[in-house]
């Protein structure tokens, strides 16, 4: 019996860019900020969501931590002198 597979297309949608894959040493080096309080804004949901990759392995999208930074640069500080 032959099956026929669907056709494949010419130009199928590329996956989005998300960069490297960052383990917690390298956003508390990009962010800098310590691991706690990478955790405690995780926990508030004002840190990007971490990505499982295996049983024990947990880390984020370069792009999303970056899109976090530049967010955060757009934030004023109420402590800022003009």
């Amino acid at each position: 019996m032959i099956r026929h597979h669907p056709a494949i297309s010419a130009s199928p949608t590329p996956p989005p860019q998300r960069g490297r894959f960052l383990r917690m040493p390298d956003v508390v080096r990009s962010v800098g900020l310590s691991q706690a309080t990478i955790n405690r804004l995780h926990r508030a949901g004002d840190f990007p969501r971490k990505v499982r990759i295996g049983p024990n392995s947990t880390g984020w999208w370069e792009s999303e931590i970056d899109a976090w930074k530049a967010d955060r640069e757009q934030v004023p500080r109420s402590n800022e002198r003009n």
